[in-house]
This record gives structure tokens, C-alpha cells and sequence, in this order.
């Protein structure tokens, strides 16, 4: 993360509105958040979910959001190649996702072994994670209170979502957190690590 994309004095932002950014493949759990949408809009009326991003699952997302009934309450932006316009979208969102399937554990799912940036990118912007565990640094992000860790559940992902809908203090807390644990990841920290 470059210390200047850090966006510290946080803007408006729709706290009923979360996002995903990033490749749509099966792998990366879209779908698990669309089924868990039902149940979160019937607590949470206006949640809307952003979906930045394309790839070869988008149009089967797309009609899966239709068949749930939830296509009004879902944003599919498809692929944005200036950054600066995603991360300009991100930030007026409350929070992200990042639901990796586990499946394959290590020996065949190399998510494992990632280092993802969208991770990073979504600290930088002030938005808190609810994610799965196979991220390397999901547990330490969690215990810095700026992540949630959830099973690749529709149920688990649904409770997760309607808690930071719900809780205002507790999402803006995992906000500023999210912007503090951005700082550990600028070029200026890593490089103060290396030694030769």
C-alpha cells in the first residue's frame, strides 16, 4: 500500500452498502454472499451489494442474485480498470468480503499460500473484512479488530454481514482499526524490515 492511498479522514459512506472487488471465480465465494443476502435483507431492508469486478462467473452470479429474489439489492459494476475509480468505489461502501473457498486446502488451493491484495486494499480504504481463514494473516487481522473470520457458510457469512449492518459502534471502531492496520502494510513499513 502506497502511505498516500491511505484514506484517513474517512468520507461519507452508505453503511448499509458492502463490496466485493476482485476476479469472479468460484473460488473467491461470491456466491456464498449472494446466498446469504435473503436472510440479511430481511433484517436489513436497504443492504446493497457491490460487486466490482468480471470474470468467467459473473453472468452465472448475476442470474443467481435473480433466482434468489435479491437482484435489486445487488450492484454489479463489472471490471473497472482504473483504479483510482475502484477505490473511490470502495470507499462510500461500509465494508468488503473476502469468502475464499477453503476447498482443496493446501495442497491444491494456492489462496493459502497468497498474499492477497485486495486485503490490503480494502484496509487502505477503511473498510473492515469479513473473510474465511485462508488468508495467512486472517487470525492476526482479527485480532486487530479489523476483520471478521467466518466459515464458508451462507448462515455464518449472513450473521457476520447483519452484525456490521446493525452495529454502528462497532463498525465504526473496525473502521478506524482497518485504517491503523493499513499503516503496517505501506512500502515504507516493509522495506524497514528488510536488511541485507
Amino acid at each position: 500500500v502506497w502511505k498516500k492511498d491511505i484514506i484517513v479522514e474517512q468520507s461519507h459512506f452508505d453503511p448499509h452498502r458492502f463490496v466485493f472487488a476482485g476476479h469472479l471465480l468460484l473460488k473467491q465465494g461470491v456466491q456464498k454472499i449472494l446466498e446469504s443476502m435473503p436472510s440479511v435483507v430481511r433484517k436489513v431492508q436497504d443492504a446493497t451489494f457491490l460487486v466490482i469486478g468480471g470474470g468467467e462467473e459473473e453472468e452465472r452470479l448475476r442470474q443467481l442474485a435473480g433466482r434468489l429474489g435479491i437482484a435489486k439489492h445487488v450492484a454489479f459494476t463489472g471490471w473497472i480498470r482504473n483504479q483510482g475509480e475502484v477505490k473511490k468505489l470502495l470507499a462510500h461502501c461500509a465494508f468488503a468480503l473476502a469468502p475464499y473457498d477453503p476447498a482443496g486446502e493446501h495442497d491444491t488451493n494456492f489462496s493459502y499460500y497468497a498474499d492477497p491484495t485486495k486485503i490490503k486494499t480494502y484496509l487502505s480504504c477503511g473498510l473492515p473484512v469479513v473473510m474465511t481463514s485462508v488468508p495467512y494473516n486472517a487470525g492476526d487481522l482479527a485480532r486487530r479488530g479489523c476483520a471478521v473470520v467466518v466459515d464458508y457458510d451462507e448462515k455464518a457469512i449472513a450473521k457476520a454481514l447483519t452484525v456490521l449492518l446493525t452495529d454502528t459502534k462497532k463498525l465504526e471502531k473496525m473502521r478506524r482499526n482497518a485504517i491503523e492496520a493499513a499503516k503496517e502494510f505501506t512500502w515504507e513499513k516493509i522495506f524497514d524490515y528488510v536488511t541485507y
